[in-house]
């Protein structure tokens, strides 16, 4: 757990682009050990949330977002490669926005706690229009494909992505999360087998960690 000095600080120093302070705060943590999971929930998905309901509500401006977005996209990054990797379990997984959804921090750091409890992880950023997705599952062979979706007016475009890959691939396996997943969880097809909901990277790291020792 981060305290709440520390969250509310780092919030404040992204705000006003203090780059140099958020990275002294990320620091602090990772010297002391803070488990990279609890970075990414406790601060960065939190934080995230957090300015994406200030910009929905017009409380700050677009390039404040926007240099917000990239200071947490080079910390992401910094974090990982100060993380231990479990060994390789020969599993793959594809994570990728939904077309249209531009917002691709949440993904990348599913995609970095995939990579650290062993998978092979292709990362395929935002945006990624359906068929084309399919036809790269297709080829691929993922064990998980993830889909993330921050905002509620995509959630047909998410309807749409998750029929065409269960209509190529009736048995794959969808792992989906995102800001707006909670708003939309209970409109999703029940028919579907395999379709999962996380909302939190803590619980899908727990997750994962629970295949990790049923396969071991």
């Amino acid at each position: 757990m981060i305290k709440q000095i520390t969250y509310l600080t780092f919030l404040d120093a992204l705000l006003a682009g203090d780059k140099l302070l958020c990275q002294s705060i990320v620091k602090n943590l990772v010297d002391n050990k803070i488990p990279v999971e609890t970075i990414y929930f406790d601060l960065f998905q939190k934080v995230m949330y957090r300015i994406g309901t200030m910009w929905e509500k017009n409380q700050i401006s677009i390039p404040v977002e926007h240099h917000a977005t990239q200071i947490i996209d080079e910390l992401i990054s910094v974090t990982l490669n100060a993380s231990q990797k479990e060994e390789g379990n020969g599993k793959r997984c594809i994570i990728s926005c939904v077309d249209k959804e531009y917002h691709l921090l949440g993904a990348k750091m599913v995609s970095y706690i995939f990579e650290l409890n062993g998978w092979d992880t292709i990362f395929l950023g935002a945006s990624t229009p359906p068929k084309t997705l399919v036809n790269y599952v297709m080829e691929k062979d993922p064990h998980v494909v993830g889909l993330s979706n921050n905002f509620h007016l995509n959630f047909l475009r998410l309807l749409e992505t998750i029929e065409l890959i269960k209509q190529a691939r009736p048995n794959q396996q969808i792992y989906l999360g995102g800001q707006a997943i909670g708003q939309v969880a209970d409109k999703l097809p029940k028919e579907h087998e395999g379709v999962k909901i996380f909302h939190s990277i803590m619980d899908l790291n727990k997750h994962l960690k629970e295949i990790s020792l049923q396969t071991a």
